[in-house]
């Protein structure tokens, strides 16, 4: 009966919007890498990883989310210690030194340290509730935050860097940290780049410049850019068909399979497919929520605003990225982009939220509260819905 009740309670629509997303990624890689003779080895891997993501979501019933906070700190030092490790025993590949080589596969620590960080920061906010507003305790959120961090950034990473920021101020800021902490936070963190700017690596800035003007350099560093805006603009509405579309095909777009798939969709399925894809990550991020909502506890609610958070930064900033809107950052698309790492974790976030929401008590659905209330009771809604559940159930 516990394990007819726990498949009642998983959220299908979720699962579905993940396995549409990474079957569709395979498409979009076997397209963008089509003039390899016989079938891409790329193509090849990454069913392995999406066969892989399948069963990790298969086995998240049988999971309890609550034993990972007797593991937080064990796998964020785990995390810590391969980013460590990877700077000085890694693969430099491109300038960056963010990969280990396992057999035919490489392994990126970093996107395993994203989950590990989501883990221990929930772990500590939820522990350390009713010291939410002892600004100590907002310091140690700092800290744990900054260690990886700042292995990543001296990779170099930069936009996996942001993405480590943005899931804590994300999860902070929703756990009821005071509002002025965040602004103190925001205000020195310009600050400390207004001083670093003299400093920044050569290619963190030419981005920034390409960015700006990529036609200054069409050649050059604005050269990708250029080539993901003209391939959105070639699809149109209906695209120019799969595996039909001349800037994949011809390989005007580097590494288009990877960091630059949305250009590739773009391109072949056009604004309608574009669309259609946007469509998908909003069923995920909104079914996301909805678990986050419902979390019966501090943990698993933090966990899941972790996850989410930093499913919709990926997502938006890549999209942001092909259309001209962000510099080039390197942050791959959830579920699309080719790299096994990247796919692997996500599925892991998706299963963490399939796990919290067949170990809930609540079986209905409500509208997260970031719909219902203003930003000012934002902050005190949610422990609130909590305690009222947990009173309810005794």
């Amino acid at each position: 009966m516990i394990a007819i009740r726990k498949w009642k309670l998983y959220d299908y629509w979720l699962t579905l919007a993940a396995l549409l997303l990474a079957g569709m990624g395979i498409v979009l890689i076997r397209s963008a890498t089509l003039l390899d003779s016989g079938t891409s080895v790329d193509v090849i891997k990454q069913s392995v990883f999406l066969g892989m993501g399948v069963v990790i979501l298969a086995i998240a019933p049988k999971l309890n989310y609550r034993w990972l906070g007797t593991l937080a700190w064990i796998g964020y030092g785990t995390s810590v210690a391969l980013l460590l490790a990877v700077l000085y025993v890694g693969v430099s590949i491109g300038g960056s030194q963010r990969w280990f080589l396992v057999g035919p596969f490489s392994l990126q620590p970093s996107e395993f340290a994203k989950i590990a960080l989501i883990v221990v920061l929930a772990h500590f906010l939820s522990a350390g509730q009713r010291r939410i507003e002892d600004i100590r305790f907002f310091l140690g959120s700092i800290v744990i935050t900054a260690v990886p961090a700042f292995l990543v950034y001296r990779e170099p990473d930069l936009g996996t860097t942001l993405m480590f920021l943005g899931i804590w101020g994300v999860m902070v800021f929703m756990a009821g940290v005071p509002f002025r902490y965040l602004i103190g936070v925001a205000v020195g963190l310009l600050a400390a780049v207004s001083l670093q700017l003299i400093r920044i690596k050569d290619y963190m800035w030419e981005r920034v410049t390409t960015f700006l003007d990529p036609s200054a350099d069409p050649f050059g560093a604005g050269y990708n850019m250029l080539q993901a805006q003209i391939s959105v603009g070639a699809g149109e509405l209906w695209g120019r068909g799969l595996f039909q579309g001349s800037q994949t095909q011809l390989e005007y777009l580097r590494v288009q399979h990877k960091d630059f798939v949305f250009a590739v969709l773009a391109e072949e399925l056009g604004f309608v497919g574009s669309m259609l894809v946007l469509a998908l990550f909003a069923v995920l991020l909104f079914r996301a929520s909805l678990i986050a909502t419902n979390a019966r506890d501090h943990f698993g609610q933090n966990l899941a605003v972790g996850v989410t958070t930093i499913i919709f930064l990926q997502t938006f900033v890549n999209v942001g990225m092909i259309i001209g809107l962000l510099p080039v950052t390197g942050i791959p698309l959830p579920f699309l982009s080719y790299g096994g790492s990247a796919l692997i974790t996500t599925f892991i976030g998706i299963a963490l939220l399939q796990s919290i929401a067949v170990h809930s008590r609540v079986k209905t659905y409500a509208m997260p509260p970031v719909f219902r209330v203003s930003a000012r009771e934002r902050l005190r809604v949610l422990p609130w819905k909590i305690q009222s559940a947990e009173h309810n159930n005794r």
